[in-house]
């Protein structure tokens, strides 16, 4: 049996009942029909339809094409959106332009503080190993925040952190403590009290908040080559550094928090796997179960694994454990009682002084006197009659229409 047209779910707008035509898509006459959905009486599109000059025009584009081409659109889109998501990185040099490698560290809150552990030398040559740069977002006592760049084995950078750091205890300065923080809108720095204290810039770099970033190991650019140290985990950032100076037989890795990077997918602990070394996890206080779990996970996908555990240690206190010290926190404090003599403090860039020799001496020579405001100080004779005769003679009537005898007398 042949379908009727009125069985369709989409069907031309059907004449009468006041239809009018529409402009057509391709010729532009108002000789176009829409298909319309039967249960709505709504047109699928305004480009859905057929344009009635058959013969001279002979536009048509039904509801199967329409929903045919939707489907690849669709299609094509989420291919754009999965390949963006697997190669998502910052361009190299928007950060160069906002962090700049050339930076004076004593300017640095966390450098500034670990030369007072370590020692100057130490701390740059860990600076520069892990690209580790200064942001003037956060500023606490003088001192400005540190930016630690994540960096896949290719060395592309996957994200970009910002962090405000005390100079004087090298703790980063949380919620609830005070820090100036740069205000974009008024170009000036603004004392909070409780804002946030880390920033993810990697999408405010690219300005694509829809960016999606694949995040990787802080220090994961150590892994590229051949590997020939066992790699070291830990959470912190700051304490992959730390560790770096101290116990440099080990290629420290950092997973940037608690699930951090999402270490523990395969997408992330393969580079671990090509690197065929054994991995030796240090959780911080408190977070030993946890990572004993994650443990397993690499485990059980054939890495070499082991852990660290701080707490079975001798000398761990309570009060370590309620503040979840970590082991860079007992490196610090062991450099600071056996190495007293390695730490010193940065000297700061200070802006010069100009000398302009031939300046100072034209400055110099001038008197301490103020600066002459009338003639008779300038030491100038003054002729009076020079002076009068550039005022208007009172035997003209007028000079320019303008009656001069009501001028009076000037002596």
């Amino acid at each position: 049996m042949m379908k009727t047209e009125s069985i369709y779910k989409y069907i031309l707008e059907p004449s009468g009942n006041g239809r009018k035509y529409h402009p057509c898509p391709h010729c532009g006459a108002y000789k176009f029909t829409w298909y319309i959905d039967v249960d709505t009486g709504l047109p699928l599109a305004d480009y859905v339809g057929r344009c009635e000059r058959i013969n001279s025009c002979g536009y048509h584009y039904p509801p199967r094409e329409y929903f045919r081409n939707l489907k690849i659109n669709n299609k094509k889109n989420m291919n754009e959106n999965e390949l963006k998501g697997t190669t998502s990185v910052v361009e190299e040099e928007r950060v160069n332009r906002r962090y700049p490698k050339s930076v004076d560290y004593a300017k640095n809150a966390l450098s500034y503080f670990l030369v007072t552990v370590f020692g100057k030398q130490k701390v740059m040559d860990a600076f520069q190993k892990y690209d580790v740069r200064t942001s003037t977002l956060f500023r606490k006592d003088n001192k400005y925040g540190t930016v630690f760049i994540m960096r896949t084995k290719d060395c592309l950078i996957r994200q970009v952190k910002e962090m405000a750091y005390d100079p004087n205890t090298g703790k980063r300065v949380k919620e609830g403590q005070s820090v100036f923080k740069y205000d974009y809108k008024t170009n000036s720095y603004q004392i909070d009290n409780d804002g946030f204290r880390i920033l993810y810039a990697g999408k405010s770099l690219m300005k694509d908040y829809n960016f999606e970033n694949k995040l990787c190991f802080f220090g994961e650019h150590l892994l590229a080559g051949e590997v020939n140290k066992p790699i070291a985990i830990v959470e912190s950032e700051k304490t992959s550094v730390i560790c770096d100076i101290c116990m440099p037989d080990y290629i420290w890795l950092a997973t940037g928090g608690k699930n951090g990077c999402k270490w523990t997918t395969e997408e992330v602990y393969q580079v671990l796997k090509d690197a065929n070394q054994p991995i030796i996890l240090f959780p911080d206080l408190n977070a030993t179960e946890d990572w004993s779990e994650k443990a397993e996970i690499l485990l059980a996908a054939g890495l070499d694994v082991s852990l660290y555990d701080l707490e079975e240690q001798e000398g761990i206190t309570k009060e370590d454990k309620v503040k979840g010290l970590d082991i860079g926190d007992y490196l610090i404090r062991y450099w600071k009682e056996n190495y007293p003599e390695d730490g010193e403090i940065i000297e700061e860039v200070k802006c010069k002084k100009a000398n302009i020799p031939q300046l100072s001496n034209m400055l110099s020579s001038l008197s301490p006197q103020k600066e002459p405001t009338t003639i008779e100080e300038l030491g100038k004779t003054i002729d009076h009659k020079e002076v009068d005769s550039l005022l208007p003679n009172k035997s003209s009537a007028s000079v320019s229409g303008i009656d001069l005898s009501v001028i009076s007398n000037i002596e």
